[in-house]
């Protein structure tokens, strides 16, 4: 079982540790509602150094991955440019999603710890498959990314920042730079010596991601603490994606499924018609058997993954749910589910327990910036 760089800081805040995909993670440090709550009003932090981080570099590299990924990183002009996209595979499946940089040199992908094997593997393999001789695929087990995230992250940020890094050899010029670099655009990023930081983030938060090495994450992180920044764990980050509408690879998406029927075909680029990616024509060509939608549960109940979906006055399932969970914001249950791509808005039920309980259908994020906003596809 692999452990973090900061393992141990974890263990000293009371972590409860859980493991995930082969990871020892904190679920929570005691409260995971407070936890979700602090995000969405204050700020917390989140150790995600379990995320897969992978520099690609050479002359080749651009070629390769136009070839690899649903987004078009030709379009990427601005070094620090963020993008999110999708790698399928030849059947149009999703086998990740993740986010693409463009570095000083090359690019840098962050991908899912869960797909770490099945990613390197389809790495190798197209690799070789193009037979690309420039191109060098370096996987940064070096690096630690933990994650701020709320309204007032960049706050307690530059508290750290400007109080304690001031000429220090490590976090200089993270100390020179951050009063430009904390009014950078979402999904941009800039790279300070051997920091990276982004305005990327998985909890619909402001916020800030900082990819940097072993020793300087755990020196951060505990100067993060010391100015009262809250740590947080999978379960909080959990609902809190969910909140903010955002899939999980593995639930809501998988190698079975096509971006249109994960609701993901926003993110696959098809402006060059020349751009031959993998998966493309499958993707658009095959037949879409469901669809993806969010929803709200009006009364009590909170909905779980694999909980089945009905027509209402219907015994046979025609669905499932995906990402299920109690909003903490909202005081509700709400969760994505799989569903006949022609089913309306009031139309379904979802079994809850030994229940069956009404769903309504919902479009955009549930919320944002701390308020709802969601509304009823019926409405």
């Amino acid at each position: 079982m692999s452990k973090t760089a900061l393992y141990d800081l974890h263990l000293k805040s009371k972590a409860h540790m859980v493991d995930f995909f082969g990871y020892k993670l904190p679920m929570h440090y005691g409260s995971q509602i407070e936890e979700h709550t602090t995000v969405r009003q204050k700020a917390g932090m989140f150790d995600v150094s379990h995320m897969n981080v992978t520099d690609i570099t050479g002359d080749d590299a651009e070629q390769w991955l136009r070839t690899l990924l649903t987004c078009d990183v030709a379009k990427m002009n601005v070094i620090g440019q963020a993008k999110y996209c999708l790698m399928l595979n030849s059947d149009g499946g999703i086998i990740d999603d993740l986010i693409v940089y463009k570095m000083p040199v090359g690019f840098r992908i962050v991908s899912n710890c869960g797909t770490r094997e099945r990613v390197g593997n389809w790495y190798a393999e197209q690799k070789e498959a193009l037979g690309l001789k420039n191109l060098e695929i370096n996987q940064r087990s070096d690096l630690s990314i933990i994650a701020v995230q709320g309204p007032k992250a960049f706050a307690h940020v530059f508290q750290v920042i400007y109080t304690k890094y001031e000429g220090t050899k490590d976090f200089g010029l993270l100390h020179h730079h951050f009063e430009y670099a904390k009014d950078m655009h979402p999904f941009y990023s800039r790279v300070l010596g051997d920091i990276h930081l982004s305005r990327t983030g998985y909890t619909g938060e402001d916020g800030v991601e900082m990819i940097l090495p072993h020793d300087l994450a755990v020196q951060l992180w505990t100067d993060l603490l010391e100015v009262g920044v809250q740590p947080c764990g999978l379960g909080a980050r959990d609902t809190l994606r969910l909140e903010a509408g955002m899939a999980l690879y593995g639930q809501d998406m998988n190698e079975d499924c096509t971006p249109k029927e994960a609701r993901l075909q926003w993110a696959v680029d098809l402006k060059d018609e020349g751009r031959n990616f993998i998966g493309k024509q499958a993707s658009q060509e095959r037949e879409q058997r469901f669809k993806t939608a969010s929803f709200v549960i009006p009364g009590r109940g909170i909905p779980r993954h694999d909980q089945e979906i009905f027509k209402r006055g219907e015994e046979t399932a025609c669905g499932i749910v995906t990402s299920g969970t109690y909003s903490p914001s909202l005081e509700i249950g709400i969760g994505f589910c799989r569903i006949p791509v022609d089913g309306q808005g009031s139309d379904f039920e979802a079994q809850i327990r030994r229940n069956k309980q009404a769903i309504e259908l919902t479009k955009g994020s549930f919320i944002r910036q701390g308020k709802a906003a969601y509304t009823l596809i019926n409405q």
